[in-house]
């Protein structure tokens, strides 16, 4: 992994609390859970964003044809 860097987030407490119980139950720490929060995000959002590129290059395409 690459270096790590420090960063402050605000959270609503009732957000914080849910994330705390989702990362006791998988034995992580805020920590790690964020890091995970965050590789999870940006794969879906990639994921809609490749999904979203197929679908105007299908419709581009059947125009085309």
């Amino acid at each position: 992994m690459s270096q790590l860097r420090k960063i402050q987030v605000s959270l609503p407490e009732s957000l914080l609390d849910e994330a705390d119980k989702i990362a006791g139950v998988e034995n992580l720490n805020r920590s790690e859970f964020v890091r995970a929060a965050v590789r999870l995000y940006i794969r879906e959002k990639n994921k809609k964003n490749n999904r979203e590129k197929l679908i105007s290059g299908d419709q581009q395409m059947a125009q085309i044809n």
